[in-house]
């Protein structure tokens, strides 16, 4: 077993490479072995991955439902995954966050214009498309549920406000003006899974919108869950009216 100081040298090399290579490099350091492989694309990782699980192109296939014809065309780059396919990739391949994240990373940047992988029409995957689907149904819902909240607590204040506010392809979902000072406020059910691109959000809009403040509204206290950049505002809804009055946008 590997001590702890070692695991925290793995941490540190990883790091330490990524901020060197544009590309990936997965390492290993089971048994006491170090092993470095680089990853490039999508194929090299599900290479690296099949590898690990002492897998052969033909077993992943029938683990994730398409033919293993499809799965080489993935593989050497010249055609992509499904999104139903993917799940399925990653749970078959991918033990922890790590590996999934490096899935993910060449999987989101894989060329749109490539063609998607055809799959087989049967009962597993029917099933985990279905789930796919229910779980972006499940997140809409308690979105739109969310910003009715948020809308309630507006009313309350009786404050003015305009509600999916649009200016060419930037969107925000509340818009509080007063004369020539404007407020954007933007929703966020679940902020953790995708912070970085609410703080980027907030940036356009501040810039795109000539907006004197954005402002992230979230269900909950995110305490030290994730790190908040200087000037990008996050509160609860029952903090928003506090926080338009400290922005002289309060009525």
């Amino acid at each position: 077993m590997l001590d702890a100081n070692f695991l925290t040298f793995n941490k540190f090399l990883r790091t330490l490479l990524t901020f060197f290579n544009e590309s990936t490099l997965i390492l290993d350091f089971g048994n006491c072995k170090c092993s470095m492989e680089r990853v490039e694309t999508l194929g090299d990782a599900i290479r690296t991955l099949l590898k690990r699980r002492d897998l052969n192109q033909k077993e992943l296939a029938d683990k994730i439902g398409i033919n293993p014809v499809s799965l080489n065309r993935i593989i050497q780059g010249h055609a992509k995954p499904r999104q139903v396919t993917f799940t399925r990739l990653c749970k078959e391949l991918a033990i922890d966050n790590a590996e999934t994240q490096i899935l993910v990373k060449y999987f989101t940047g894989a060329c749109k214009d490539l063609p998607e992988a055809e799959i087989e029409l049967n009962e597993a995957n029917e099933r985990f498309e279905l789930e796919r689907v229910e779980r972006f149904m499940e997140m809409k819902a308690q979105s739109i549920a969310f910003r009715k909240t948020v809308a309630r607590e507006l009313d309350k204040a009786g404050m003015q406000y305009k509600q999916e506010y649009v200016e060419g392809i930037y969107v925000a979902d509340f818009l509080v003006e007063i004369g020539k000072k404007r407020i954007a406020i933007e929703c966020r059910f679940n902020v953790q899974r995708d912070f970085d691109r609410a703080v980027l959000t907030a940036k356009l809009l501040r810039e795109k919108l000539g907006c004197d403040k954005v402002i992230t509204v979230v269900p909950c206290d995110i305490g030290d869950t994730v790190e908040v950049p200087r000037g990008f505002t996050v509160v609860t809804p029952g903090e928003l009216v506090g926080e338009l009055g400290r922005a002289n946008l309060h009525k």
